[in-house]
This record gives structure tokens, C-alpha cells and sequence, in this order.
């Protein structure tokens, strides 16, 4: 079952604590809790955590509703597991629909405009009927950097690009798809996008994604996320994440062991507080 505990949320708080400065948005769906079961996504307050500035999703099309479900995903490299919550949301394959949400774009560039990095990650369910579109966008336009998931192929998108390779997706399986933009870093001063399908949560990767794309891009404008699940087809996504480091959009399940430290940590801490008093 796809939980986290208090304890779990305290621990990855604790690692995370370090980043706190930093850009970050999540939203993991938590339903029933932050969300609705079986509630159109846009009839809701945005929840989630980070950056968000306050906003909720919106439709810029709105066809077949994207609903806030209580099926999840989840994603696991055989030694680590991706940190998530409960629920996720989905829409039944159906009329076009294309929908949203805004970020703070002043803490994003407080974050990024020095040209850093930046990543994102998300889950995806695949479906015989899934079409996805997903980006990470200015909040006038639609292009951005992300993927396209069409007839069951992968490919990533960076403004109007596209990458020369793609890959393809099997109906019935889990995939934890991470971005990340290097800004400037391509050829002529162009900004990179690589693309990792399911990687190695214990470590950030390295070098080329499993599909990159180059494109000048404005990411001072970035400001929303936007999706898209076109005519007869559907859609079920879970855990957004937009930050600085892999870790902080990758973060995994603490072992045993962290627990451990943890607990014994906060209990040292306990026995020095009373022995003052």
C-alpha cells in the first residue's frame, strides 16, 4: 500500500531540510485528505506543497473531467522506493481535455536564474488508451519541456522540439519519467532537456538522458504546469515534482536504519531536555 506516515513525511522533511531555500512544488494527489475521492480536479483547492503561490488547477479545454482518485502509483528501482501518498488522478478516455496549474515564478527564478538546473518527475500509468501531454511551460503558452506519451510512444519535448529518439511504453506498467533542463548548455547557447525513463533512485544521473532534446527557451517565463489527454483517450498520473536536485524531485522511503537513528536521535534529545529541567 502507497502510505506515508508521519514519521516518513518527518524523515524526508529532515533530509530535505537542507533544500529548503530552494524551489520546489509537489503535489502527490493525497486522497482522501488533500482531495476529494472522485472529484473533478478543478472543483478543488490545490493542495499539495511548495511554490504553488496558492493556485489550483484550472481547464484551459475541459472535455472528459480529470478526477482526484483513491488508485495509486507507485515506483520502486528493486533497493529503493519512491516517497509517496495516497491517490492520484485520472481521467477516462473520453473528449479532449487540457488542464493546469500555476507556480511562483518569482521563487522559481530566485532558484534558477543563475542558470541552474532544473528537474521535474512524475508518475505514469499506462493504459491501451493512454495520450498524454506534459509540461512544464511560461503561463501564456502551452510549449515547455516534458514528454509526449502518443500511441504508445515516448518522446520529449522542449518548446517546439522534439527528440530524435523515443521509446516505447507498455499498457499495464508503472514508469517514474524525471527531466532535467540545463540551462545554456547546449550547442550555441542552447538549453538541454535529457529525459530518464524509471532510473536509479539512489544516485542522480549522469551524463545524456534516455532522450534529449535542445531548444532556446525563455525559463525566466516558466509558471504552470499543463497537461493534456486528448479525444478517446485517457490519462492517470500521480506525484508532480518541480526543484533543484534530483533528490528533491526523486526523494525515496527512509531504510530501517534511518529510522532508527532518527528515533534515537529525537530520544538523546528528549533525555538532555528533561535532565535540564
Amino acid at each position: 500500500m502507497k502510505k506515508i506516515t508521519s514519521s516518513v513525511i518527518a524523515i524526508v522533511l529532515l533530509q530535505a531540510s537542507t533544500l529548503s531555500a530552494q524551489f520546489l512544488i509537489y503535489d502527490g494527489f493525497e486522497t482522501p485528505g488533500d482531495y476529494t475521492a472522485d472529484t473533478n480536479i478543478s472543483a478543488q483547492t490545490g493542495a499539495g506543497s511548495g511554490n504553488w503561490g496558492g493556485s489550483s488547477y484550472t481547464y484551459d479545454n475541459e472535455g472528459q473531467p480529470v478526477n482526484t482518485v483513491t488508485s495509486s502509483l507507485t515506483y520502486t528501482d528493486g533497493s529503493n522506493t519512491l516517497a509517496t501518498a495516497d491517490g492520484s488522478i485520472q481521467k477516462t478516455a473520453g473528449v479532449n481535455s487540457v488542464f493546469s496549474r500555476t507556480f511562483d515564478n518569482t521563487a522559481f527564478n530566485a532558484s534558477f536564474g543563475a542558470g541552474e538546473d532544473i528537474w521535474l518527475s512524475t508518475l505514469i500509468g499506462m493504459e491501451a488508451t493512454t495520450d498524454i501531454t506534459f509540461r512544464v511551460s511560461r503561463a501564456d503558452q502551452f510549449n515547455g519541456a516534458g514528454f509526449d506519451i502518443i500511441g504508445g510512444t515516448l518522446v520529449a519535448k522542449f518548446n517546439n522540439s522534439t527528440s530524435s529518439g523515443s521509446m516505447s511504453m507498455t499498457p499495464g506498467q508503472t514508469y517514474f519519467l524525471v527531466g532535467r533542463i540545463q540551462q545554456d548548455a547546449g550547442a550555441g547557447g542552447d538549453d538541454v532537456f535529457d529525459l530518464w525513463v524509471n532510473p536509479d533512485l539512489g544516485s542522480t544521473p549522469v551524463g545524456s538522458g534516455d532522450l534529449t532534446v535542445e531548444q532556446g527557451y525563455a525559463i525566466s517565463l516558466m509558471g504552470r504546469v499543463v497537461m493534456q489527454s486528448r479525444n478517446n483517450d485517457s490519462i492517470h498520473m500521480d506525484e508532480i515534482r518541480v526543484g533543484a536536485s534530483f533528490d528533491a524531485v526523486a526523494p525515496t522511503i527512509p531504510e530501517p536504519s534511518v529510522y532508527a537513528l532518527a528515533f534515537g536521535l529525537c530520544a538523546g534529545v528528549l533525555v538532555c531536555f528533561r535532565r535540564r529541567r
